[in-house]
């Protein structure tokens, strides 16, 4: 059954305190991370600023609900907090979470839905992507965070500065090939032209536009 993993506004979203929280353990499957492991750096590796309640799930298909969870995008890396401690998970253990997620430009609540992909050119194997859209066509993003060095310059004097940009990935897959695209007409025209005649209807400015727009194709009769 075909199903939209991304939804433009959700009605109702539990964001759950940490003191609401029940502990949960992993057992032998998490590490515990050093505190401060970024320092002397600008921005953040994180998807999220803060902790935020999710569900994780384990390789047999075990439900793991109300974990306090933290994407590192720079590292590859799904952490969770537990008696003020931060874990690291395995992600061969835990090959798919969801978590609660603000987006602070669009004030849109979401649950995001994260998969190991091990098959997606210009991908490296065994990463998390985040499934936007299920149907006819897959819809994804991989989040990233690159670290950039520069050398700033004032006053004559130079420092080297160091910060975190984000840089996300769109790809797009129709009969079992996937497609790098940029959110735009022509790069999607591109690689999937079946898609023009909606355009006409839809205008693609984001990720969520584009969702709309494989929506309409959906509803298209065959």
């Amino acid at each position: 059954m075909r199903s939209l993993i991304l939804s433009g506004t959700l009605l109702f979203i539990s964001f759950l305190t940490q003191g609401q929280i029940s502990n949960v353990s992993l057992g032998g499957s998490a590490q515990v991370l050093r505190e401060r492991e970024y320092t002397d750096i600008e921005g953040t590796p994180y998807l999220t600023k803060n902790w935020m309640s999710g569900i994780l799930f384990d390789k047999e298909g075990k439900e793991y609900s109300n974990v306090m969870l933290r994407y590192d995008m720079y590292k590859e890396r799904v952490e969770y907090l537990n008696e003020g401690k931060t874990f690291e998970i395995s992600n061969q253990n835990y090959p798919k979470f969801s978590i609660n997620f603000l987006d602070e430009e669009t004030n849109r609540l979401e649950v995001l839905e994260f998969r190991l992909a091990s098959s997606i050119p210009g991908l490296k194997t065994q990463v998390y992507v985040n499934y936007l859209y299920e149907g006819t066509y897959t819809f994804v993003r991989k989040p990233q965070t690159l670290l950039l060095s520069e050398n700033i310059v004032s006053y004559g004097t130079s420092e080297r500065v160091k910060r975190f940009q984000r840089d996300d990935l769109y790809f797009l897959k129709k009969d079992g090939e996937y497609k790098q695209i940029k959110l735009n007409k022509k790069s999607i025209l591109a690689s999937f032209p079946d898609l023009e005649q909606f355009f006409k209807a839809r205008k693609v400015k984001d990720s969520y536009d584009l969702v709309e727009l494989l929506q309409l194709a959906e509803q298209k009769p065959n």
